[in-house]
């Protein structure tokens, strides 16, 4: 993994985030590697998860390209072509983590965001280990293709076996080979690593859970495992759990029995049905990403100005679920792809849709099928309950387990923030192997005026209380 990009809602916000990484950079608890960048939302309003896509990856390659190699005078790349879009994404392995919420539903983070709300678990470090931590332990072991881009949720921890995927898993060992093309299997590893041009990650839940959220529909004729990566022929938003029953049931062999404890996600419900709910995260190659970008950056007669001035206008407002993600289902045309979009509350313009969908249409969409646990932080109710998941399941700040060549781990805690932890968390078995950590360059920030490290640099009362307590 070379870059972790977060977004943020607000330039408070990411200057936060900014200050918080620069911190646990400074104290040696984070590596240098991998590059930690924050870009935030335009200030006029709310772009969606598509809009904040775009921003993000735009801004990266208009800030990173530079250190690439110069393009040859004969191969055409201007400096913001698709080409040279292409052949910076191609070179890099990215995680972007949407983290830009106004955390409203659990105000007592607001200055620093559900990603950085601390969670009590045991730890030898003078910093409180926080929701980041456990995310970053995922990606750090998942088996990356050179040229792949993935996008997350702030206010979740997935957690699945990486090995699942093939390969070794790591983020050294996960480098599998530089092929991004179309899913077939030369990126180095067998067949379940061929994620094609875009790969969402979907794990088996009730149909009543599925009828609330996304749920991939595909072609489980290629295998009979409870883990595949697989075509996918649909992506069914909230739809009802008939039209799941007939178009999106799981077969037996990649149905979960319920026995994990994980609630709605691992109970198959009295009839067994079950249906593969969307995580949230997505897998792009670079092909794919290029792809988007030279849609944003491309105006039209038809539609105006190019979406990604719009957006940084606050003008424009993309769903990254609805309008992207639909747009790659295989033979789905035109015509039905706009009147989904309407019927789905799109606020993208008839043009801005055919344009995206001619971008995006004969790209390979498909989905990795895993047994996968599934936390999410996104308000009060839910955080106590994802907390003591967090401590069942023992699951490790990335930091701090075991096998890794990133040794730097900051002094014990104070008592102040030692007596948040659970005792009977303190002798944890550490969870499987994360990657191991090249270094490289360090995350240069301006500390917030809005929020103050304490000397357990975590904001908690050790000297006193450290948070704004108001809205960002």
């Amino acid at each position: 993994m070379d870059y972790v990009v977060l977004t943020a809602a607000t330039p408070e916000q990411a200057s936060n985030y900014r200050a918080l990484i620069a911190a646990r950079v400074s104290a040696g608890l984070y590596p240098r590697a991998p590059a930690f960048r924050v870009y935030c939302d335009p200030v006029g309003g709310r772009v969606g998860s598509g809009g904040g896509t775009l921003l993000a990856l735009h801004a990266l390659f208009r800030d990173e390209a530079h250190a690439q190699p110069e393009p040859s005078a004969n191969d055409g790349a201007e400096h913001d072509s698709p080409m040279a879009i292409r052949r910076f994404f191609a070179s890099q392995r990215v995680l972007l983590i949407h983290a830009g919420g106004e955390s409203r539903r659990l105000p007592c983070y607001v200055p620093e965001g559900k990603l950085f709300a601390p969670l009590a678990i045991s730890s030898a470090s003078t910093f409180t280990p926080v929701v980041l931590d456990v995310l970053l332990s995922l990606y750090l072991d998942y088996p990356w293709r050179r040229g792949e881009t993935i996008m997350a949720s702030g206010d979740v921890i997935v957690t699945f076996d990486t090995r699942l995927l093939g390969g070794g898993g790591g983020d050294n060992g996960g480098n599998h080979g530089d092929n991004n093309g179309g899913g077939g299997d030369g990126d180095g590893v067998k067949g379940a690593c061929a994620r094609g041009d875009l790969c969402g990650f979907g794990t088996a839940t009730t149909l009543s859970q599925g009828s609330r959220h996304g749920v991939f529909a595909c072609d489980a004729s290629e295998s009979a495992t409870a883990s595949a990566v697989l075509p996918v022929l649909d992506f069914l938003q909230k739809a009802s759990e008939e039209e799941l029953r007939r178009k999106a049931l799981l077969p037996r062999a990649q149905r979960r029995d319920g026995s994990d404890g994980q609630g709605d996600h691992g109970d198959s419900g009295s009839d067994g049905e079950q249906c593969a709910v969307d995580t949230g995260i997505f897998s792009m190659s670079s092909e794919f990403v290029s792809a988007l970008l030279a849609w944003a950056i491309s105006p039209s007669e038809a539609a105006g100005p190019c979406a990604l001035d719009q957006v940084r206008k606050a003008e424009l407002y993309c769903d990254y679920y609805l309008e992207i993600v639909t747009a790659c289902i295989p033979g789905l045309g035109v015509d039905e792809y706009i009147g989904r979009m309407v019927n789905g509350g799109s606020k993208l313009s008839r043009a801005h849709l055919q344009s995206l969908h001619a971008a995006l249409e004969n790209l390979v969409f498909r989905a990795a099928y895993l047994p996968a646990t599934f936390l999410h932080f996104g308000s009060l109710s839910e955080f106590p309950a994802a907390v003591a998941a967090v401590q069942s399941l023992k699951l490790r700040p990335f930091y701090e387990l075991a096998n890794r060549d990133h040794q730097a781990i900051a002094p014990a805690p104070s008592s102040a923030c030692a007596s948040a932890i659970p005792s009977s968390t303190a002798a944890s078995a550490p969870a499987p192997a994360a990657a191991s950590l090249p270094p490289v360059d360090a995350v240069s920030a301006e500390p917030s005026s809005r929020l103050v490290l304490n000397s357990c640099g975590c904001g908690c009362d050790a000297t006193g209380d450290t948070r704004s307590g108001g809205q960002i």
